[in-house]
């Protein structure tokens, strides 16, 4: 044995020629040992000979190697404990005391009789596929059976994520290993492997450090690493205890750190647990109810009456044996805070607060009137967030200048100049910055950005079911999700988009500027909804994201605007109907098809009059009703519709209209009381202002107007009756660049 020494160097032995106390990273794990840390102790080289190459490998002493990890008997202990309480909360919802299930009881004589019977069974032993008998354990069709299949939103969520991780820490640890072999076998001399094997380590370990808990798509990663370097790390092996324990007791998804295959604990009632996910989430949403209105600006014996009240309505915590009862009785418990709410004998002003922020919190605002609601957000702070966006699209449309003025006209004074003085210096040509109050919310983009996250967690879910369900085969639940090369998947790509948008989302909701306490939790309630399955797919968001003004127009708009829909979707039905059963036109004729064109035509105009001409003007769209109309009787005659079927047409048509003008009208009506009631909120902040500049300049405002200390009160006294002309600020500016 011979080795050559350097005190910069570890020693370096001939091939084979290593002393036995040291081995490979391979004959290590042969042996059921890991490095457990150590620095490699030797290298150990065959020097190139005729047609064979250089061979080299890193030695580790088997002296400072540690086990594997295999599970503690306390690790174990605390599973069995977790299986245990599992089972016995099943039995008692199924009438069975605890007792009863370790009693011990006489169990009959066929169980103690050693003598097996066996019924004939006239078919053979179970036969594959491929014509041969199935290996014990085995199904006919020559794989392991499963002992439970996912179940329920959470569960199969969290096995799709475990594979997803399994798959990746797979494909990982493959690769360390080729690497390693191939430098063993010489078909590789990377001689820096072994410092970027611990590099990669490290970096995982720096991630590891803190495991993002609440982001179930972003811990998909913290699980791959902690898998992947589990027998090398101290810290990754307990990470991997952590995530293991966590998969196992919340979902009932068991990892096999060892093969990398994840399996469902058949015992796990996962329906259950879903069952009182969702529940949590209804009494998580209450608890806001409660800190809301404890922070309300009320009188402190109304506020006190107030905060019993909602407490008494969101009741104690949910019964984790009966989660079912606290969501199931939200309508009823609603109605008895409605009882509660008037022997506290509130103020009309703080009853609708206090009302508004219950019904906004549980997001079931179908039933409130949002143009009477009280004023929550300044208009000003919501445009402020909308200020870059506008700016921008003044940069890329100069002819937009009078939009972007309207929208700025609900700022203050000093605010619309400072949005003018960005607009001048774009017209000029000058470089800008749009983030003129940077940190604030856009709500638009962000309603958006939590309609994409919404949706791709409906589609996250469609996988999780897809794959629960047995859509995919073996080959296929190995590869989802796993990164080989350069290569991903969708799912992969998905799951990593998630875990980044969450992030970012609850950031903007925690931190951004302009954002209200009552919309914060909101927010966070929605996203929380979502991640449980409470919520799948941007149709089920609540009504009402936000509480600004404008948010709530937007609302009512698409509330008027459903009757209209609905009146012009039948008109249409109707008129197609009549025409299928009286035009001699072709199929798919021109004749046909202009037809159609003009029935289509005719009912969006009639949808735009019922709408109240919300992007026109009542004139312009009844005459564009008128030549639609005519332009349909024409196309009736062309395609040889019978004389009486037009006339029955004419008649459904001039009969639709009229409803439309009636449902116009009211549609307009109430779009003028926004406008109003803005108006009115903008001056109260307005004259508010002058006063506190007034005070400061000790001097009296020249407005003779009394101003209420607080927006909201002075909204909800003036609205949505029109403002009073000498106090009303023009709303509708020149433009932004003026």
């Amino acid at each position: 044995m011979s080795a050559v020494h350097d005190e910069q160097q570890p020693d370096t032995f001939a091939w084979r020629a290593a002393p036995s106390h040291l081995k490979t990273r391979r004959q290590l794990r042969a042996a059921g040992l890991r490095p457990n840390g150590q620095d490699p102790a030797a290298l150990m080289v065959r020097e190139p000979t005729g047609r064979k190459r250089r061979l080299w490998a890193y030695l580790f002493d088997v002296r400072a190697a540690a086990p594997k990890r295999t599970a503690t008997p306390a690790q174990l202990a605390a599973v069995e404990k977790a299986v245990r309480e599992h089972q016995a909360r099943a039995a008692e919802r199924h009438g069975l005391s605890r007792e009863e299930l370790t009693q011990e009881t006489d169990p009959g004589p066929g169980w103690t009789d050693p003598t097996t019977h066996q019924e004939e069974n006239p078919m053979s032993d179970t036969i594959t596929a491929a014509g041969g008998k199935a290996a014990p354990g085995e199904d006919a069709a020559g794989q392991q059976p499963q002992l439970g299949a996912p179940a329920g939103h959470g569960q199969r969520v969290a096995y799709l994520l475990a594979t997803v991780a399994a798959n990746q820490a797979r494909e990982r640890s493959a690769k360390v290993d080729a690497a390693i072999g191939r430098a063993e076998r010489g078909e590789d001399a990377d001689w820096d492997l072994e410092p970027k094997i611990r590099e990669a380590m490290s970096q995982a370990e720096t991630r590891l450090a803190a495991i993002p808990w609440q982001n179930r798509t972003a811990m998909v990663a913290s699980l791959a690493d902690a898998l992947v370097w589990s027998f090398d790390s101290e810290l990754a092996a307990q990470r991997l205890d952590e995530l293991t324990s966590s998969y196992a007791l919340s979902w009932g998804v068991l990892i096999d750190p060892h093969d990398f295959t994840v399996s469902i604990d058949p015992a796990f009632e996962a329906e259950h647990y879903q069952r009182y996910a969702e529940a949590a989430s209804v009494w998580d949403r209450e608890s806001a109810v409660i800190d809301l209105v404890a922070a309300l600006p009320m009188p402190e014996a109304a506020k006190d009456a107030a905060v019993q009240a909602v407490m008494a309505w969101r009741g104690p915590e949910v019964d984790p044996l009966d989660p079912d009862e606290h969501r199931v009785s939200q309508a009823r418990r609603r109605e008895q805070l409605d009882i509660a709410l008037d022997a506290a004998r509130l103020t009309a002003e703080d009853r609708a607060r206090v009302e508004f922020v219950v019904d906004y919190l549980r997001g079931e605002t179908s039933r409130v009137d949002l143009l009477t609601s009280p004023v929550i957000v300044d208009p000003g702070e919501e445009a402020r967030g909308r200020a870059a966006a506008l700016l921008e699209q003044f940069a890329n449309n100069p002819k937009a200048a009078r939009e972007v003025g309207k929208q700025i006209s609900v700022l203050t004074d000093a605010d619309q100049e400072r949005v003018r003085d960005v607009g001048r210096a774009i017209q000029a040509g000058q470089a800008v910055d749009f983030a003129v109050w940077p940190g604030y919310v856009n709500r638009e983009q962000f309603r958006e950005a939590l309609v994409e996250y919404a949706d791709d967690a409906a589609e996250l879910r469609s996988m999780a079911d897809y794959l629960a369900e047995g859509h995919l085969t073996a080959e296929e639940q190995a590869r989802l999700g796993a990164v080989v090369g350069t290569l991903t998947d969708d799912t992969n790509l998905q799951i990593t988009r998630m875990a980044a948008q969450r992030e970012q989302l609850l950031d903007q909701a925690r931190h951004g500027h302009g954002l209200t306490s009552m919309e914060r939790a909101q927010i966070a309630c929605t996203i929380e909804d979502i991640d449980a399955g409470v919520i799948l797919g941007h149709e089920q968001l609540p009504e009402l994201l936000f509480a600004d003004e404008r948010t709530k127009a937007s609302v009512d708009f698409l509330r008027t605007a459903e009757p209209a829909a609905d009146l012009s979707n039948t008109t249409r039905r109707q008129i197609t109907e009549l025409i299928d059963t009286a035009s001699t036109a072709a199929p798919h004729s021109r004749e046909d098809q202009r037809l159609r064109f003009e029935v289509s035509s005719m009912t969006d105009a009639l949808f735009s009059v019922a709408t109240g001409s919300p992007g026109t003007s009542v004139e312009l769209d009844r005459q564009q009703y008128t030549i639609k109309r005519t332009e349909l009787g024409k196309a009736l005659a062309r395609a040889g519709v019978d004389p009486d079927v037009q006339q029955r047409i004419r008649t459904l048509v001039d009969d639709r209209a009229r409803q439309a003008g009636e449902l116009g009208r009211g549609a307009a009506a109430r779009r003028q009381q926004w406008r109003d009631k803005t108006a009115n909120i903008v001056a109260a902040r307005d004259d508010a202002i002058a006063q506190r500049q007034a005070a400061a300049a000790d001097r009296s405002p020249r407005s003779g107007r009394s101003c209420a200390s607080r927006p909201d009160r002075a909204a909800q006294a003036a609205s949505p009756a029109p403002a009073r002309s000498a106090a009303r600020r023009p709303v509708h500016t020149s433009g932004v660049e003026r």
